[in-house]
């Protein structure tokens, strides 16, 4: 009776539903706990039918463990010789800190092929152009460190022809 100048108090009733806590979502009467995985970005809340908590569910990737692969080495020589051909092969050699596996691309062209964290291997080399050679180091938590090389072609071949017709010398 609010107009009489008397006060009246109200109480809220005994709620039958259980009572969630911080960080969780109620849904229909059943409590539910949201998950906070540790990481970048996310968002907070949930959403649903019923109330909705304050919580945060992250969404992002869960943090790195372990340390991260490094790259200590990737050897090669500074430019290809290719006076004996268009089609050369070269020694690369790598070592790596924290990696369980390597791979070599070349010229951003896929996987050339996989290796242990630390090798060696006699690579392709085609003399019509300069190529470029991917090394990447995989990390136990799939972090990965990177190095690339680019190899330059020297004493290239140039075929020409002669004035002569069917006539071809190189030099």
């Amino acid at each position: 009776m609010r107009g009489s100048g008397s006060s009246v108090s109200w109480s809220r009733p005994a709620c039958s539903r259980p009572v969630a806590p911080p960080g969780t979502t109620t849904t229909a009467g059943t409590v539910t706990s949201s998950t906070v995985a540790t990481g970048t970005g996310g968002s907070a809340g949930s959403t649903g039918s019923g109330s909705s908590g304050g919580g945060q569910s992250n969404t992002g990737t869960t943090a790195p463990s372990g340390p991260a692969p490094t790259i200590n080495s990737f050897v090669t020589p500074d430019n290809i010789d290719c006076h004996n051909g268009n089609s050369q092969n070269f020694s690369a050699s790598w070592t790596t800190t924290n990696a369980v596996k390597t791979t070599i691309s070349i010229d951003g062209s896929g996987v050339y092929k996989t290796y242990g964290a630390n090798g060696s291997d006699s690579l392709p080399f085609n003399c019509s152009s300069a190529h470029t050679f991917l090394l990447t180091a995989y990390g136990q938590d799939g972090r990965t460190a990177t190095k690339s090389i680019t190899l330059q072609p020297r004493n290239v071949q140039t075929t020409t022809t002669d004035s002569q017709p069917g006539t071809t010398t190189t030099s």
